[in-house]
């Protein structure tokens, strides 16, 4: 008797640990990431639907992994934005960015996960890859497509953390920093200077994680693609100084390049200036030959 109260107990504590190790491993890849400005329940199916369409193609680039796994209902809401929002968010809060992206499509990235082996032969959890749900202005529906993380699939970066697609990075920072957000959302600049951040909400605040280095401080160095936070404020004045500076290179880049194919064009079709003149000072004795022989048969007529 005292047997099997004591295989109980053990099989209780197993059961206990195990279950116990499961819930840090789901926190640790999940985050709450609602729409902003859609009937969350429509939104849920489309991403459902075209995210299970997605995966039911063969894809041959995940031909080297084993095994992946996805859950159509863990996303990261996304909405694309253009140079100079920060200068349309009225109030440097959470509520100021969600009316200032009142009008953006919504946008989804499901993360696709697979157990990869490292050069050490060590088995780590890592993203591979994204299942995009976005909107096609052309054909006014949203649609699917497929991206691999090529650098989380070579075994050099398995274990190595710089180099993280957008939803495990902002998981990861969100776990290591014992942060509880209630919703999480990304911003993707889709024009001149690109990159992404997360807006994240918790009980008391919100703050910006940069997840590109899209704020480009200058005490940091312009590649380095870690998560940094940053206050909402902070980040959108620096985030509109990178925005001004982008301007002005692309307008020197733009003189530049509309110079050096002048310097082209000279170097390459200058001879075509030269025929011109030819043609032009042909034209010109030309014409004052017709003229001389006109007044030369008036002159002849007036004898006679």
């Amino acid at each position: 008797m005292n047997r099997i109260i004591k295989c109980t107990i053990v099989s209780l504590l197993i059961v206990c640990c195990a279950f116990s190790l499961c819930i840090p491993c789901l926190a640790d890849s999940t985050f709450p990431s609602e729409f902003l400005t859609e009937p969350t329940s429509d939104m849920e199916s489309t991403v459902k639907s075209l995210t299970d369409a997605e995966m039911s193609k063969k894809h041959l680039s995940l031909e080297d992994v084993e095994e992946y796994t996805y859950d159509a209902s863990v996303y990261v809401v996304e909405y694309d934005v253009a140079n100079g929002f920060w200068n349309s968010v009225q109030t440097f809060d959470y509520k100021g960015i969600t009316e200032a992206l009142i009008d953006a499509k919504p946008e989804a990235t499901v993360p696709v996960f697979a157990d990869l082996t490292d050069e050490n032969g060590n088995t780590v959890n890592r993203q591979i890859a994204d299942v995009d749900i976005y909107y096609s202005f052309k054909n006014e529906k949203y649609s699917s497509r497929f991206s691999i993380g090529i650098m989380a699939l070579n075994p050099a970066y398995v274990s190595d953390s710089y180099y993280l697609m957008s939803y495990e990075k902002i998981a990861r920072y969100l776990t290591e920093n014992q942060i509880k957000a209630e919703n999480v959302f990304i911003i993707n600049y889709v024009l001149n200077a690109p990159g992404s951040v997360a807006v994240v909400k918790t009980e008391t605040d919100a703050f910006i994680l940069d997840l590109t280095n899209s704020a480009e401080p200058k005490n940091v160095q312009y590649g380095d693609p870690t998560a940094r936070p940053y206050s909402i404020s902070e980040y959108a004045k620096l985030r509109n100084a990178t925005e001004e500076r982008t301007e002005i290179i692309n307008k020197q880049n733009n003189i530049q390049m509309l110079t050096s194919y002048m310097e082209i064009f000279e170097e390459k079709l200058g001879w075509i200036k030269y025929i011109g003149h030819a043609i032009a000072l042909a034209i010109v004795v030309a014409s004052l030959a017709v003229f001389a022989i006109i007044k030369l048969r008036k002159r002849s007529q007036n004898k006679h």
